[in-house]
């Protein structure tokens, strides 16, 4: 079996390490794009039930405009 040296030892703590920061960095990023995702959704939501609503208060006023 090989040897590791302390140096090698030392350059692997370090990449961990900085591996850690970059994960982290990621989950940071990751929590609020799915924050924004969720907001967009709930916006989408409520843009398309008021399309659905406004459709029906138009469809009724020309229904009872065309049956007078």
């Amino acid at each position: 079996m090989s040897e590791v040296t302390d140096v090698e030892i030392g350059k692997l703590i370090e990449k961990v390490d900085t591996l850690e920061t970059i994960i982290r960095d990621n989950n940071t990023r990751l929590y609020l794009l799915e924050k924004e995702l969720t907001k967009a959704k709930g916006m989408g939501i409520g843009i398309f039930l008021m399309a659905i609503g406004g459709t029906s208060v138009i469809t009724s006023i020309v229904t009872r405009w065309m049956n007078q």
